[in-house]
């Protein structure tokens, strides 16, 4: 599956990306967002790694593969929950 690019940012959220771009920052978008970018949402939302344009910044994300093997590993009901919905179950 490929990435999507609905990712719904706050301002406050796209400031700080912003601010993590300009200054040239290694940062990686994990949890609830990575999650929403591969097609799943979470109540909580806004390869091994992949990005995602956004009003011109790239943004570097939790790849799919990674996320699910992150979110297996941590053993919850809400992640293993967040498997299921990426039809990963």
């Amino acid at each position: 599956m490929r990435p999507t690019s609905s990712l719904e940012l706050t301002d406050d959220y796209r400031y700080l990306l912003a601010a993590f771009v300009a200054a040239d920052a290694r940062f990686l978008v994990v949890g609830a967002h990575a999650l929403s970018i591969h097609g799943a949402l979470r109540a909580t939302s806004i390869s091994t790694s992949g990005s995602t344009q956004r009003r011109r910044m790239r943004i570097p994300f939790l790849g799919r593969d990674a996320l699910i093997k992150n979110k297996r590993a941590s053993g919850r009901m809400k992640d293993l929950g967040d498997i299921e919905a990426l039809g990963e179950g």
